[in-house]
């Protein structure tokens, strides 16, 4: 993953895929998630299969302590599309997600949590978005399911991203669609949560690319605990806001001549 190009947008992604096979990397990610990661997988699995999309499943188990680097390797030994990645202690979501972006072979690539937070219905509205835009970006329509901390949090969080970088994006953090080859154009610093705050920035903010806003739905996790409030995102986040701000205001990016990037079709 490196410097981004003009000709590396010199094709608008609004441009419609008819005569053209659509296909996804899904990468799954889990920490302990022992009782969540294989409904999970099979509402990836049947949504994809449904929609009769060529994918390819990247599962990690990011040093988990349960049986979930058990069950990811039982899905992949049924599963020939599934591969796995397994860390001995665990290195985040972000630094997941770029490890991801190297292994995809498809031209879409799309995250989901393996803590079983999206029906198979949320997962299908995201992916019959392909193709519309350069990015789709889903907002949650039935925030009422998360605790009154974790709402809050969340849309402070927003509301400061969306003031800081002059942007109107809904919600950063959820199951987002990208074209796999900006991704890895891009350079993504975040290893943790920040990780698709990063990208959205770069890539609507720096880049001007165009997306999508699509209403889907949540559920109230049934079992586990939320990793994403903890002093250590708090502090990630922190350092994110700092890097961010310099690398869009300050003289690193934002006087650089690539930064006049215009996608063609930009709505």
């Amino acid at each position: 993953m490196g410097t981004l190009k003009k000709s590396q947008f010199a094709l608008s992604s609004s441009t419609s895929m008819h005569g053209s096979t659509k296909s996804v990397t899904t990468l799954i990610s889990a920490l302990d998630e022992e009782c969540n990661i294989d409904n999970t997988y099979r509402k990836v699995k049947s949504a994809l299969t449904g929609m009769n999309i060529d994918h390819q499943i990247v599962l990690i188990n990011d040093g988990s302590h349960d049986r979930t680097m058990e069950i990811m390797n039982l899905i992949q030994k049924q599963d020939p599309k599934v591969q796995v990645i397994h860390h001995h202690t665990p290195r985040g979501i972000g630094f997941g997600y770029k490890e991801g972006i190297r292994k995809s072979t498809k031209e879409y690539f799309m995250y989901l949590p393996g803590d079983d937070d999206f029906e198979e219905n949320s997962i299908r509205t995201v992916l019959e978005q392909m193709g519309k835009s350069d990015i789709v970006i889903p907002y949650h329509v039935n925030q009422e399911v998360r605790t009154a901390q974790r709402k809050a949090l969340s849309g402070c969080y927003t509301a400061l991203l969306n003031l800081c970088f002059g942007l109107r994006i809904k919600y950063f953090n959820s199951i987002v669609l990208h074209k796999t080859r900006f991704l890895r154009a891009l350079t993504i610093h975040s290893d943790k949560f920040t990780y698709q705050s990063e990208i959205i920035i770069k890539l609507v903010k720096m880049y001007k690319c165009n997306f999508t806003h699509i209403g889907i739905s949540i559920n109230e996790r049934a079992s586990g605990e939320s990793k994403a409030v903890n002093l250590k995102n708090f502090i990630d986040v922190g350092i994110f806001f700092l890097l961010m701000c310099y690398e869009v205001y300050g003289s690193l990016f934002a006087r650089r001549e690539d930064l006049s990037i215009t996608v063609k079709g930009e709505v």
